[in-house]
């Protein structure tokens, strides 16, 4: 996903400590920016590099390190394929008009509206895949997310954007996407990384409805 203002797609990363109540979702907002990115960036096809993000990932949200080993990347490669890909029948479509529309179908007017949020923005989405992937929308938040960061006047309207993006999508699928994971995946990988991801987007949408009134 592009506009004309590209996004260095490098990021720093702060250990801040959180003063959420929930420690898990940090208010820093350049913080913020780079676990959406992060988050984003682990439902891509897997590759070398995914372990050591997903690492960085639960690191910044303070989540309990396990000293297990790493799964191997080839059980990851076909759970990740066998979950969004196919050929088969996807087993956890990751498409938001999946679950908003309720007819099991894509190209949907969720999918439209998702796509006039991103017009609205001069954003154009240059992956090969659905608008209302996950990979998209949550690449969507950083975006959003990250002009907050960068605004000194408009930062209240960048977070009243991000609230009704949220409302409108991710917060309203993430749910019944994380159930169907949970119940189909064959590795641990996914099932975090999607528990993680629920949590987020939920407990991020209720700081930014704090910080509104």
């Amino acid at each position: 996903m592009t506009n004309d203002n590209q996004i260095n797609g490098e990021y720093s990363v702060k250990q801040n400590a959180s003063k959420s109540q929930n420690p898990s979702i940090p208010e820093d907002t350049e913080q913020r920016a780079v676990v959406y990115k992060l988050l984003a960036d682990c439902y891509r096809p897997p590759d070398d590099m995914i372990h050591e993000d997903f690492e960085t990932l639960k690191g910044l949200l303070c989540e309990p390190s396990q000293d297990i080993e790493p799964e191997p990347i080839e059980k990851v490669k076909v759970d990740h394929a066998r979950l969004f890909i196919g050929p088969l029948e996807l087993v956890a479509p990751p498409y938001g008009s999946i679950y908003l529309e309720g007819d099991g179908k894509l190209m949907t007017g969720s999918t439209e509206n998702v796509l006039h949020w991103y017009g609205s923005e001069g954003m154009e989405v240059m992956m090969k895949d659905m608008p209302d992937h996950i990979r998209i929308e949550l690449e969507f938040m950083y975006y959003m997310v990250y002009r907050e960061f960068e605004a000194e006047d408009e930062a209240a309207e960048w977070q009243k954007k991000q609230q009704l993006f949220l409302k409108q999508h991710l917060s309203q699928w993430i749910k019944p996407f994380e159930k169907r994971v949970k119940k189909g995946t064959e590795t641990r990988f996914y099932r975090e990384l999607v528990e993680i991801t629920s949590r987020f987007v939920l407990g991020d949408l209720e700081l930014l409805e704090q910080n509104q009134n």
